[in-house]
């Protein structure tokens, strides 16, 4: 195997759920997401934004990013404190958001704002913590180039702004003057509704599966999608000898940014004897990178930066969950971020 293929092993491995040897306070959702999300969701993801821009790991990608967005975007970046995300619809359909913002090619008119159709946007909600309504309207506005139009009206007593998209309709309401929610048509009533003393996410599994890893930057928790949970559960009955085993339910992640990164993340099965059989699995697979790491080290300086890493991974169970933790150096990060790169003519 060569040096991109043991970088890879070495991620995977790295992004393999974490409850062992907890140092940190258990991870939290946002209180304003707790206050304003609906329930529902198969997904939660939360960031830190201050964290992310201010991370030296990351000083370059922030960089690029920053130089490719409107002034009115920038500004948003730098007033937000928290961005929080919950998905109650399917995974896949979050790639349509792509396409919705496109800039047109060049010599081409913006497209007009099409009629108001049955959505299509996909079934979300977030909430952005420190900026006002006018800053983000800005932001959306300049990456729209032309092609979103905007209305207000009044909702369950509440002033929504309607943003019409290629997509469909997404609903912009403001809970407070610097914290803005924003769902897609099909779950605007129930985000009003949270807003407005109903139901929340606070208090669901999936919420409270966070706990599971400690606080980070970044913070995220999922139900498992059927087919994910199809495909996991078909490994492991593989490695585990053919047994049946259930798939597992939730997983959740955290990542905590400075000029190393601290990785955390768990797994929770269906129930102990499948999380036995995944704690085995885990610890073989990093037992098995460890040697590979150390017998490779000393030929590649690459690879020789991956060994702190390696040595750093813990797996350990806890009743149905199993995870473990890494910590990534800064120039450990380097070689397995320019191992994912093409080369070029030339190029090592």
């Amino acid at each position: 195997m060569g040096r991109k293929g043991v970088a890879q092993m070495v991620v995977a491995l790295a992004l393999l759920g974490g409850c062992a040897k907890k140092s940190a306070p258990a991870a939290v959702a946002a209180e304003a997401s707790k206050k304003y999300l609906p329930p529902g969701a198969e997904a939660y993801f939360e960031i830190h934004l201050p964290d992310l821009l201010g991370a030296s790991a990351f000083r370059e990608q922030v960089a690029i990013l920053r130089g490719g967005l409107p002034a009115e975007c920038l500004a948003l970046f730098d007033v937000t404190k928290e961005l929080s995300v919950a998905a109650y619809g399917s995974f896949d359909d979050l790639l349509a958001l792509l396409p919705s913002f496109a800039k047109p090619k060049e010599g081409e008119e913006a497209a007009e704002a099409p009629a108001p159709a049955a959505p299509t946007a996909p079934d979300i909600a977030w909430l952005m913590v420190g900026p006002t309504k006018e800053q983000v309207l800005g932001c959306v506005k300049a990456m729209s180039h032309g092609t979103l139009a905007t209305k207000e009206e009044t909702r369950n007593g509440q002033t929504v702004t309607l943003l019409t998209t290629p997509l469909g309709e997404l609903g912009l309401v403001s809970p407070e003057e610097t914290t803005q929610a924003v769902a897609a048509a099909v779950r605007l009533d129930a985000l009003l509704a949270a807003i407005g003393g109903g139901p929340t996410i606070d208090g669901t599994p999936l919420l409270a599966g966070l706990s599971a890893v400690p606080s980070g930057s970044v913070m995220a928790v999922a139900n498992v999608p059927d087919w994910l949970a199809e495909m996991i559960g078909k490994g492991l009955k593989m490695l585990g000898g053919e047994r049946e085993i259930p798939p597992p339910t939730m997983v959740a992640l955290s990542v905590s940014l400075g000029s190393d990164i601290s990785l955390a993340g768990a797994i929770t099965m269906a129930d102990e004897e499948s999380a036995r059989i995944l704690e085995g699995v885990a610890n073989a697979g990093v037992s098995m990178v460890r040697m590979m790491v150390k017998g490779l080290g000393d030929g590649d300086p690459g690879l020789k930066s991956l060994g702190s890493v390696v040595d750093s991974i813990s797996v350990s169970r806890s009743g149905t969950s199993v995870g473990g933790r890494v910590r990534v150096t800064s120039e450990a990060l380097d070689f397995l971020m320019s191992a994912g790169r093409p080369r070029g003519p030339g190029r090592p």
